[in-house]
């Protein structure tokens, strides 16, 4: 009895999510990846017999809510697949298999376990993503005060580390693959010291402060717009959630006028603090920089006190081909933390989707994510991409039409229905949980307008969103206090 326990659906899935969690979790460094793909086929073989074990024992996963909009799009997209069977099938296959793993473990299964199981497998998941998230963001912002970049050749492939140039700005990549990598992992840092701290008190509390704010620093020094995107929508769904509720119809304008201003609000305290962060890691940077340099200098001048021509700290050296002047260091340029928006949203992007939207209106039914490919100009005529930078026409272009209606219409209907369990929620705290979670989905939804695909990539802010998905239709769907209290029914 105590093995069957063990070897629970709860159990299985809570030591397979974290599974999942550890292989992507490597894949964000270059110093990690080469345990990424072994993870990754590891993880293949218990998720297959999960769902085969769903699918043909269980069999519970066929009365989950939205299982049809799943099902249907997994044949939607395997037809997909078949018809376009030259283009990496097996590659196609294996990622339809992962897409299974986020509609009917991460979200049906995931969904119809108890309280208790949720929590521990979130728990769990949020340790492992603060612990790691910590050490990548501390590691990263050394090197970004120290203003440390370079290029590391491993296993064949070439990246570029540290604190880097880009366009007219720095970015923080650190020791990540890129500094979208390393803004998301942070956020997700965010949300797990949030998740894991949110009912501490003392120096529990304080330690989770700690981690968001280093967290925060780095999301700053990263630069990524998708990380910006994605708490500006965090903010606005957060307070939409919060002011949603039963209200008099006389009071009605009165609150949404309320609510369109913390809106504005939030968004306006939010982009202060993005741009905030940067301004000050930026003072911080050529502070030390210039630290560093006057004190080259200084120890030149002790090191040759008597030489003719040899320059004091703060004035212009003397004439640079007197005999006997020591060499002296060229002054460190100051450098700032900025992205050249005309360049980057209006110039290669836009030239991107508009190739995307082609792509799919010559091929309606999709080509597979594997076959997605666009040349626009990018320093060179026809630069081939692989990355349509935008989740939702990747999805459009990769499954067609079929599969972007069946998920359109499920992420329609479950936000109605997420809506309407709010609306009538009266306990405060299961309330500002529900809120959070809505908003944290919402945030990753939102930062995919520029990035992934939340259906067809592996990505870890893939998991804890199908996960949190879950958790939101577990709340909204079973009677429980979370959605009444005494004082409501009565």
């Amino acid at each position: 009895m105590k093995l069957r326990e063990k070897i629970s659906l709860e159990n299985s899935l809570k030591w397979f999510a974290a599974l999942c969690t550890l292989s992507l979790l490597t894949s964000t460094t270059p110093y990690t990846h080469v345990l990424y793909t072994p993870l990754l086929l590891l993880s293949m073989l218990p998720g297959a017999a999960l769902l085969l074990y769903l699918f043909f024992v269980d069999r519970s996963v066929y009365r989950r809510p939205y299982f049809p909009f799943f099902f249907l799009f997994c044949v939607s997209y395997g037809v997909t697949i078949l018809l376009n069977r030259h283009s990496g099938f097996f590659s196609n296959c294996g990622q339809l298999m992962y897409t299974g793993f986020y509609f009917f473990l991460f979200f049906c299964a995931f969904s119809s376990l108890r309280a208790e199981a949720r929590e521990a497998t979130l728990r769990l998941l949020c340790r492992m993503v603060l612990v790691f998230s910590m050490v990548v963001a501390c590691l990263s912002l050394g090197m970004m005060l120290a203003n440390y970049s370079a290029e590391i050749f491993l296993n064949g492939a070439s990246f570029l580390i540290g604190f880097h140039q880009r366009n007219v700005g720095m970015q923080l990549t650190g020791i990540t693959t890129g500094p979208s990598t390393l803004s998301a992992l942070s956020l997700l840092g965010i949300f797990s010291a949030w998740y894991l701290f949110r009912e501490s008190r003392g120096a529990w509390r304080w330690l989770g402060i700690f981690c968001a704010a280093v967290l925060l620093f780095t999301v700053g020094a990263a630069n990524a717009y998708s990380a910006l995107i994605e708490m500006l929508a965090f903010a606005v769904l957060f307070v939409f959630c919060r002011n949603l509720g039963g209200t008099p119809s006389k009071r009605f304008v009165r609150r949404s006028a309320d609510t369109v201003v913390q809106m504005l609000v939030c968004c306006l305290l939010v982009t202060g603090c993005f741009y905030g962060t940067q301004k000050l890691e930026t003072a911080a940077v050529n502070g030390i920089t210039q630290a560093v340099y006057q004190h080259e200098l200084k120890e030149i001048e002790a090191q040759e006190p008597s030489a003719p021509g040899t320059s004091v700290p703060g004035e212009q050296p003397s004439d640079p081909t007197t005999p006997g002047q020591p060499d002296l260091p060229a002054p460190p340029q100051e450098v700032t933390i900025s992205r050249d928006v005309v360049t980057s949203a209006n110039g290669t992007r836009s030239a991107i989707w508009r190739e995307g939207i082609k792509l799919f209106l010559a091929h309606p039914l999709g080509v597979t994510n594997n076959a997605i490919s666009v040349k626009v100009f990018y320093g060179v005529p026809d630069y081939e991409y692989r990355n349509l930078h935008n989740g939702y026409l990747t999805l459009l272009a990769a499954s067609g039409i079929v599969g972007f209606v069946l998920v359109l219409a499920f992420g329609v209907l479950f936000f109605i229905r997420a809506m309407q369990a709010l609306f009538h929620c009266t306990d405060a705290c299961r309330r500002l949980r529900l809120s959070v979670l809505i908003a944290a989905c919402g945030a990753i939804l939102a930062s995919d307008l520029v990035n992934g695909c939340f259906v067809l990539w592996r990505g870890l802010q893939y998991i804890f969103l199908w996960l949190l998905l879950g958790e939101i239709c577990a709340q909204i769907t079973e009677p429980s206090p979370a959605l009444t209290s005494p004082s409501g029914a009565e």
